[in-house]
């Protein structure tokens, strides 16, 4: 499995007068993160729990088309680049078959009790790494 699909609806909570706010691809990503991590077997609770985290170091979220109440969407997930210590996301938000959200979100591993750059542990880094080469969805 090269990519990761979640399916979602729009609901009145997530517009402004304006269609849908802006923030809220963002948080739509980070579910679509979580799991495509759990797809894998890798537990973002367990993650944590062993002390390290993923904070978010950089998004690039390029709007192509508007979202409006009602609509289902799919948001694709797949890596477009992983390193020792960070992990980078690309994402693909559709409706039907139009694009209409791309971004790519790089997160960053920490030891959660210094806040310093960690490395992956190296069960997880070949999961990942298997994931990346395989990346059909770019």
């Amino acid at each position: 499995m090269d990519y990761h699909k979640i399916s979602r609806r729009v609901y009145y909570g997530d517009t402004d007068k304006m269609n849908v706010y802006y923030a809220n691809y963002l948080y739509w990503y980070e579910q679509a993160r979580i799991e495509f991590l759990r797809s894998v077997n890798i537990n973002y609770k367990d993650l944590e729990a062993s002390g390290l985290g993923l904070p978010i170091a950089k998004v690039i979220c390029n709007y192509k088309a508007e979202l409006h109440l009602d609509d289902e969407f799919v948001v694709i997930t797949s890596i477009s680049e992983l390193t020792k210590w960070s992990i980078t996301f690309y994402h693909q938000l559709v409706v039907d078959t139009k694009v209409v959200n791309i971004a790519t979100i790089k997160a960053v591993l920490v030891d959660l009790q210094t806040k310093k750059l960690a490395q992956w542990p190296s069960d997880i880094y070949k999961i990942l790494e298997r994931l990346e080469e395989h990346n059909e969805l770019l």
